[in-house]
C-alpha cells in the first residue's frame, strides 16, 4: 500500500459555514489514502465531530478573525512550527484569516501543495472604511 498523504485543513473556526464545509469534505476522504489534521482558532461541537471521525485536532489560540498583526505574526509563526513538524503533502486552508496566514506558513516551510477554498468575502458595506480596505487589500 502506498504511504498516505498527510494533508492539514487550517480554518479559523472549526464551526458552520467553512468548518463545517471542511470537516464534511475531510469525511469524505480515503482514510487509507490520506491522513487529516485540522489546525483551528477555535471550534464548537464540530471540535468533537473530528475528533470521533478519526482526526486529530490542533488549536493555534492565535487565529482569530480579527485583524491584529501581532497576534497575526505569531499565529504565522506557530502555523510554521507545526506545518514543519507535521511533514505535511498538502495544505488547505478555508476562511480570510487561515487562508491568508496558511498559505504564507506553509510556503516559508515548502510544503508542496498548498490550496485556498473561499467560503466568502471578509468585507461587506456595514465595516468601517478602513477595515474594509484593509480586507479588499
Amino acid at each position: 500500500m502506498a504511504q498516505r498523504l498527510r494533508v492539514a485543513q487550517i480554518v479559523t473556526r472549526l464551526m458552520a459555514g467553512a468548518g463545517g464545509v471542511a470537516l464534511r469534505g475531510a469525511i469524505a476522504l480515503d482514510p487509507e489514502r490520506y491522513e487529516v489534521v485540522f489546525i483551528i482558532g477555535s471550534g464548537n461541537r464540530l471540535v468533537a465531530e473530528a475528533e470521533q471521525s478519526g482526526f486529530e485536532v490542533v488549536t493555534v489560540d492565535l487565529l482569530r478573525s480579527d485583524i491584529a498583526p501581532l497576534d497575526d505574526w505569531r499565529a504565522r509563526r506557530e502555523l510554521r512550527a507545526i506545518l514543519a513538524k507535521g511533514a505535511f503533502d498538502v495544505v488547505h486552508t478555508h476562511s480570510a484569516k487561515a487562508g491568508a496566514i496558511g498559505r504564507m506558513a506553509a510556503r516559508d516551510v515548502g510544503v508542496g501543495r498548498i490550496v485556498h477554498t473561499y467560503h466568502g468575502f471578509p468585507f461587506h458595506e456595514f465595516q468601517s472604511r478602513a477595515r474594509r480596505t484593509a480586507y479588499v487589500a
